[in-house]
């Protein structure tokens, strides 16, 4: 079961916090509670957690923080990008490498949805089945290039954030 987590945190062991080759950062607890996709910032942190035990979670979460909340996250399913484009702009900084923009139209296909924080990562899992619009974010040559499936899922836009 994953699960999304946020909560006030003043005790998290931060030498148990490390970053995947990807840039990830992940927390190890009690050797056992992996919390991917970890944000921290003044206190308060948040991130996805698998844990097949949610007794056990809710110990050793407790065991660090003030407050903890956490709600069981969707599963994602297959959705339809509709017709795609690709403003000028967004076309630009992939100009010879086209390779790398249906690199990135994949993995947001695969519900990969990039560099996005856990709670919209959280929002496009529900949105692939509510119907509601999908955005994802990933960064190519230091810039960062959004790609949405609008809500009625009849096209899928690549775009830079200045367009958005």
């Amino acid at each position: 079961m994953n699960y999304l987590i946020s909560g006030e945190c003043d005790q998290l062991p931060l030498h148990k916090l490390f970053t995947d080759n990807q840039g990830q950062q992940y927390l190890v607890l009690r050797d056992e509670l992996i919390i991917k996709q970890v944000t921290i910032n003044d206190g308060c942190f948040s991130g996805v957690c698998q844990c097949g035990n949610k007794d056990f979670f809710e110990l050793s979460m407790n065991a660090y923080c003030d407050s903890i909340h956490y709600t069981e996250m969707v599963e994602p399913k297959p959705f339809s990008l509709g017709n795609v484009f690709i403003t000028p702009n967004a076309l630009d900084v992939f100009n010879k490498i086209q390779e790398e923009a249906l690199s990135f139209l994949a993995r947001h296909a695969a519900c990969d949805w990039g560099h996005v924080c856990v709670d919209d990562a959280a929002l496009n899992n529900s949105a692939t089945v509510d119907g509601s619009r999908i955005l994802s974010s990933y960064r190519y040559q230091n810039k960062e290039v959004l790609i949405i499936t609008e809500a009625d899922r009849t096209y899928t836009t690549l775009l830079l954030p200045s367009e958005y």
